[in-house]
């Protein structure tokens, strides 16, 4: 879906070949460093590690629910947005009302 939201932006290829995330991994999960050209360019180390990342509606809903929440447990966090996240067995997805 990211490719299609890029695509109707008018945006093919924001930053080169392999922009585009082909794996997801969990938050914390190490996918690889960054390049030599970023490093030297931001002046960090090429042995930096990049990881996978999260929301901040998904953090706030895993510090408060635990590793094991309960089927049907729901978490209300403020930020910029009001989330409102609810552990479903049912995949549920709506775009037009900003559920996914």
């Amino acid at each position: 879906w990211i490719e299609a939201c890029l695509a109707d932006a008018g945006i093919s290829d924001p930053l080169g070949a392999g922009v585009v995330p082909v794996q997801v991994v969990s938050p914390g999960e190490p996918i690889g460093t960054i390049s030599e050209d970023v490093a030297k360019e931001y002046g960090l180390s090429p042995s930096a590690v990049v990881v996978g990342g999260t929301t901040d509606s998904n953090a706030a809903f895993f510090a408060a629910v635990g590793a094991s929440p309960d089927m049907g447990t729901a978490v209300t966090s403020l930020g910029s947005t009001l989330a409102m996240k609810k552990l479903s067995a049912t995949y549920v997805e709506d775009a037009s009302r900003g559920i996914y």
